[in-house]
């Protein structure tokens, strides 16, 4: 069986963070892709490979924006 996801559907928490970030939704068929504010990606993989959560504690504090990708379409979390 099948179950139709849309990216409206998939939550990221906290929305501020020390650098761990949380899925929450049906985000194991996904695509996380994470910008800095200056439009560099620093963070590319799919939702089943990252177990649900992300780790970005490596980058300097900041704001980035997550697209989270599925079933064609797209939204954007900052």
């Amino acid at each position: 069986m099948a179950i139709k996801c849309n990216a409206s559907d998939i939550g990221v928490y906290p929305t501020v963070s020390s650098g761990l970030f949380y899925l929450t939704g049906e985000w194991k068929n996904t695509e996380l892709t994470v910008y800095s504010a200056t439009g560099e990606k620093i963070f590319s993989s799919f939702g089943k490979d990252v177990n649900g959560e992300f780790d970005l504690s490596s980058q300097p504090q900041g704001i980035y924006c997550l697209i989270v990708q599925t079933n064609g379409e797209s939204i954007t979390h900052k």
